[in-house]
């Protein structure tokens, strides 16, 4: 009939990447991020995003973002190829969550500032203005998780 033992469903929902390994990705990006280091960064991420942005853009992209005073990682919740980092990040204006998405090799494929919630018309102006001046990393962000 078909059936998979309930030991074996668990097996096909989980990633590889384990929960340890995870955190010490997201630990290295948040670190990145924190210090400004583009090219740290750029290798962090998963090849499909990485071929779509060199490493300058990814350094101009973050000299433009406020200072971050200190990281941390709240949780990390494995799925089925990939694994889920909740963030906490703080600067001079606050804590900020941030969702990063990891591949099996702990790589970014995708990643949300979870406080910056605006409406639909603003993140779509946003977006298209970003496309246009070519940058893709911050146009894809503004993408649900599940479109990046």
């Amino acid at each position: 009939m078909g059936l998979i033992s309930p030991a074996a469903a668990e097996q096909l929902t989980r990633t590889e990447l384990t929960p340890a390994q995870a955190t010490t990705a997201a630990e290295l990006l948040l670190e990145a991020l924190k210090n400004r280091q583009g090219d740290v960064m750029h290798d962090a991420l998963a090849a499909p995003v990485q071929t779509s942005v060199d490493v300058k853009s990814v350094q101009a992209r973050l000299n433009q973002r406020a200072a971050i005073d200190a990281a941390r990682v709240v949780s990390v919740t494995p799925g089925y190829n990939t694994t889920t980092i909740d963030a906490v990040v703080t600067t001079a204006f606050g804590d900020e969550g941030v969702l990063m998405v990891l591949d099996e090799d702990g790589k970014l494929l995708a990643w949300k500032w979870s406080d910056r919630i605006q409406p639909i018309e603003t993140t779509a102006l946003d977006f298209t203005r970003d496309l246009a001046a070519g940058r893709w990393i911050a146009a894809r962000s503004k993408m649900s998780l599940q479109l990046q």
